[in-house]
């Protein structure tokens, strides 16, 4: 539960609470589960509050510094977040349908599992951020910076990425249906899809090797139970990841045809 001696100084005004911010920089705000709905917190000094499981529902936290604060499971629902700071923030399982992102720093954050429906995320900063298994769908991230993102099992479905910066990301089983994009960025996802693949094949042929070195065809009168066991571990992984090059060339395949359907 919230401390309610921080959510009734929050309330009276942003510039009371700033100042006590100022003179008690070592006391961490307890906002927990707080209901912070639809009040004005422009310019608010949330840093590393914990705002676990609060009510934001339609609060203006624009130009905010939330810098590592704790907004696990939050609402923030249509709350409007421009140019806010929110850096190493945890926003895993939030959600922040129709919420108003654009120009935020959310460089490092944990998106994790979280809610971003019908979002602008314009020119938002989203570099090294973890978004695996998010839901961005219908969302606008026109001019975003998404390099280095984690978006294992994401949903991109018809997300507009025009401009949108996305090298070295990571965009393994997510659904992208109906993405918007320019073509070098299309392009990017293809070459990004190709160099997973490529690594996978390489990897096979290492081990494909070192089977071989190993003489993985072995003569039963020499072979001891050793080497046996040693050649059925590298024949299990040898399959292993013949199988993931299988599918991956599968992914890759379908990818391109989205890819180059949606460049028609």
């Amino acid at each position: 539960m919230a401390n309610q001696n921080h959510v009734d100084l929050l309330k009276r005004s942003v510039q009371v609470w700033n100042q006590w911010r100022e003179n008690n920089i070592n006391i961490i705000p307890d906002l927990q589960g707080a209901d912070l709905s639809q009040i004005n917190l422009k310019n608010a000094n949330l840093e590393r509050a914990n705002l676990k499981g609060a009510n934001l529902y339609k609060a203006n936290l624009t130009d905010a510094f939330l810098g590592k604060a704790h907004l696990h499971h939050s609402d923030l629902t249509s709350a409007i977040l421009l140019k806010a700071i929110l850096r190493n923030a945890d926003l895993s399982g939030a959600f922040l349908t129709q919420a108003d992102l654009s120009k935020a720093d959310l460089s490092q954050v944990n998106l994790e599992g979280s809610y971003l429906i019908d979002c602008y995320l314009i020119d938002v900063n989203l570099q090294g951020a973890n978004l695996e298994g998010a839901d961005l769908s219908n969302s606008y991230l026109n001019g975003a910076n998404l390099e280095g993102v984690n978006l294992q099992n994401a949903n991109l479905s018809n997300v507009d990425l025009s401009a949108a910066k996305i090298a070295h990301s990571n965009f393994q089983r997510a659904k992208l249906a109906g993405v918007i994009s320019d073509e070098g960025a299309l392009e990017n996802l293809i070459n990004l899809e190709t160099f997973t693949l490529e690594r996978s094949e390489s990897r096979v042929s290492q081990v494909t090797k070192i089977a071989t070195d190993s003489q993985f065809v072995t003569n039963s009168h020499s072979s001891n139970q050793q080497s046996v066991e040693n050649d059925i571990t590298l024949l299990g992984e040898i399959e292993r990841l013949r199988l993931e090059n299988s599918k991956l060339k599968l992914h890759n395949q379908q990818l391109s045809e989205k890819n180059l359907n949606l460049v028609r």
